[in-house]
């Protein structure tokens, strides 16, 4: 019998140019990892053992670290569209029945969370997203019947923000919304270091 695991690819979107941490966010330490091998992990633990990194072509630091994880790492071929052209990418790439989406930079996200909405794949949904807090967060996992119409909606200018909305979405309660907190700056990334009780690394 398939399982849900075995339906998924995941992938991490990593073709920013973090301007504004200053830094790479993924190649961040987080402890005695980097944040691309936190993230990673929360999949891998939670049940998605296809996990691809999306990065420019010009990062050599972070396709090296993907290759020492065990991570494919898929080109963005037009980084300049920001997170929309890695989304194109992953959904040229994928050769599953389900995708999921998520920024490389949320370091505390729970493997419990993957685990759970793997779960809840097979509910006839054609999306699924955790929720905390009222809100709805990544990763997006996404059946393929709706891989065209997302491209063509990012082709057309959109984002999958917009995309999603309107849309059936079977939504996953979960705890904890401090796993989905993103690095976008130096403050952000010690307060993050702080909640995990690592200190300054």
């Amino acid at each position: 019998m398939t399982q849900p695991s075995d339906l998924v690819e995941a992938y991490l979107l990593a073709a920013g140019r973090s301007r504004r941490m200053g830094a790479s966010k993924p190649m961040l330490p987080f402890g005695d990892q980097t944040v691309l091998a936190r993230v990673a992990a929360a999949f891998k633990e939670g049940g998605v053992q296809r996990v691809m990194v999306v990065g420019r072509t010009d990062d050599a630091d972070l396709a090296r670290e993907a290759l020492e994880l065990g991570l494919r790492y898929v080109f963005n071929l037009e980084p300049e569209r920001g997170m929309a052209g890695s989304i194109l990418e992953a959904l040229d790439d994928c050769r599953s029945e389900w995708l999921a989406l998520c920024p490389a930079d949320i370091p505390m996200l729970r493997p419990e969370t993957i685990a759970a909405c793997l779960t809840a794949l097979t509910e006839g949904r054609n999306v699924v997203q955790p929720e905390c807090g009222g809100r709805r967060r990544h990763p997006v996992f996404l059946r393929a019947g709706l891989f065209l119409d997302l491209r063509t909606s990012l082709g057309e200018g959109g984002t999958l923000r917009q995309f999603l909305r309107g849309r059936e979405i079977r939504h996953v309660a979960v705890e904890g919304c401090a796993q989905f907190q993103d690095i976008n700056t130096p403050e952000e990334y010690a307060r993050l270091l702080a909640d995990a009780g690592l200190g300054p690394n």
